[in-house]
């Protein structure tokens, strides 16, 4: 046997793995591979993390520790009627792949986060039950969100934020608000380079905008939801901007675009009883379709009906009297005590007390001095009139909840700063839109602090001591507590108590008898009236 050489020392053998952790593997040092952390990480407290792949050479790691999480269940828990999916089971880090982003790997909070968002919140998103939004909410944001910081924190902002909801936790609460710090830093720098390939994503997270402000927490004073509610409604604003860039240039080719109508379905005409003293022109052919059974001749049409003659009628110089009655209705102030010829400017569907705040907007006495914040305040107190339209023709439906939902991408700036300003005409016209928040189906990040919002609000309108305005304010607080109390069907049903000519059960079926109406006039259109035939037994 050759003698080994002097200063000759043998190596100890030893086998490579390729499975060391993560960590030890970006530190270039050798890892001892135990589970459920190595010794390395466990010393530093830093995440373990194994290669995928590496958890199915370790079944018996994990099955010591399902068992190990399981065993924690009270025995007197487990029996044939146990429903295994809702035991929480503590799954170990490693048995949990690396996920990469845009922001790097995904801790264990955030896959807690995102799988809530997943199987939960996207849920609670959407006011209409169609696939398409479905898929949208579901599935393009989670995969689009990969690619972009922002998004990612948008939705981990939210998915925390209805977590909490649901079983509240300084921890969820916690997350949310950090996320959501995270998601305005990387919003607002990728807002100085808006590309086609970020755009969509853009607008979605300015989408999400409104869950991503928590109302103050209870108790606080009125000042502190004050200025909260024009935070709230500013976070909007980046909507109509972002939109506005692709509104008319293709923004229907955009694959976000279901979620960015703003209407579902046209409105018929407000209602209309009488307009004109020739009964032919408006009682028999008025724009609610309220056809004679038996209709008469072709020319008559030509020549006296409204639509034949190309007369407009979706935006008539008068509200007829007869749907608000100034001297019969409980809401309107004195000086409505007019002669019955009197009609009213402005034709809009409201309720009695928004009415008669359009009025002393668009009417107001010669003695008062110019209102400079009319402009301002007007297309507001418009944008809410096809609400009352939508919900009168067809009561709570998608169409209403959609109207309802993208009321605060029609605010102009002048309109924010009124309301910072405490203008208490601005203040009633924003409560009555908090009021509608509470029929939507889906409210879960605002609806328990509407109450107090009203409060806040209708304690500055108080003090102008005007009845107006006060009467006004009383019309949303009734719609609130009617839904509290009896449900979204009765607190829409509630709008239209007290409003003179408009009543709840006739919307649908005048509807209908407007839709026959078009129906007709397309025909009449089209040339073909002459295969009709008329019949005209008594």
């Amino acid at each position: 046997m050759a003698r080994r050489s002097a200063g000759f020392v043998s190596k100890k053998p030893h086998k490579k793995s390729r499975g060391g952790c993560l960590s030890c593997k970006r530190k270039k040092v050798k890892c001892d591979e135990a589970l459920p952390a190595c010794g390395y990480c466990a010393l530093r407290k830093l995440e373990c993390n194994y290669p995928q792949g590496q958890a199915e050479e370790s079944p018996t790691a994990s099955s010591t520790d399902l068992s190990t999480a399981l065993s924690n269940t009270p025995s007197s828990q487990l029996d044939d009627s146990t429903d295994f999916n809702n035991i929480s089971v503590e799954i170990p880090s490693w048995l949990i792949p690396a996920a990469i982003t845009s922001v790097g790997q995904l801790t264990g909070a955030d896959m807690k986060y995102l799988h809530h968002y997943k199987t939960s919140t996207w849920s609670t998103m959407t006011m209409r039950n169609e696939e398409v939004i479905h898929r949208l909410n579901r599935d393009w944001v989670p995969q689009a969100s990969i690619l972009q910081p922002y998004l990612l924190y948008a939705i981990l902002s939210i998915a925390a934020a209805h977590s909490n909801s649901l079983c509240p936790s300084g921890e969820a609460k916690n997350a949310a608000l950090i996320y959501r710090q995270k998601m305005f830093a990387a919003y607002n720098k990728a807002l100085r380079d808006i590309t086609a390939d970020n755009y969509e994503t853009l607008l979605m997270t300015a989408y999400y905008m409104i869950m991503l402000c928590p109302p103050p927490d209870q108790p606080c004073d009125d000042d502190t939801y004050m200025d909260w509610i024009v935070t709230f409604l500013s976070m909007m604003q980046g909507i109509r901007i972002l939109a506005s860039l692709k509104w008319a240039t293709g923004i229907e080719k955009l694959n976000v675009f279901p979620l960015f109508k703003r209407e579902l379905r046209p409105l018929p005409s407000a209602p209309v009883i009488e307009l004109h003293p020739d009964p032919r022109l408006y009682t028999r052919r008025g724009p609610l379709g309220t056809t004679p059974e038996h209709p008469d001749p072709a020319p008559l049409y030509e020549t006296a009906s409204p639509v034949a003659s190309g007369l407009d009628m979706s935006n008539l110089p008068f509200r007829p009297v007869e749907l608000m009655s100034a001297g019969t209705s409980p809401h309107a102030p004195a000086a409505w005590k007019k002669p019955h010829s009197w009609q009213l400017p402005a034709p809009a569907f409201l309720p009695p007390p928004l009415l008669a705040l359009l009025k002393s907007l668009v009417d107001p006495p010669d003695s008062e001095p110019i209102d400079i914040h009319c402009e301002s305040l007007l297309p507001v107190l418009h944008a809410m009139s096809p609400i009352f339209l939508s919900l009168y023709y067809y009561h709570i439906n998608p169409d209403a909840h959609v109207r309802i939902t993208v009321i605060p991408t029609f605010l102009p700036q002048e309109f924010l700063t009124l309301l910072r300003e405490r203008e208490p005409r601005a203040l009633v016209i924003i409560s009555w839109w908090f009021a509608f928040v509470t029929l939507l189906p889906q409210n879960w990040y605002v609806v328990n602090v509407v109450p107090r919002i009203l409060q806040a609000t209708s304690n500055v309108v108080m003090r102008c001591n005007n009845k107006l305005y006060m009467d006004a304010m009383e019309g949303a607080y009734r719609v609130v507590t009617v839904t509290q109390q009896w449900g979204k069907e009765a607190g829409a049903r509630s709008l239209f108590d007290g409003w003179d000519g408009v009543n709840w059960d006739d919307g649908p079926r005048k509807e209908e008898e407007h839709r026959n109406f078009e129906e007709f006039c397309d025909i009449v259109e089209e040339g073909t009236l002459e295969s009709i035939t008329w019949d005209v037994t008594p």
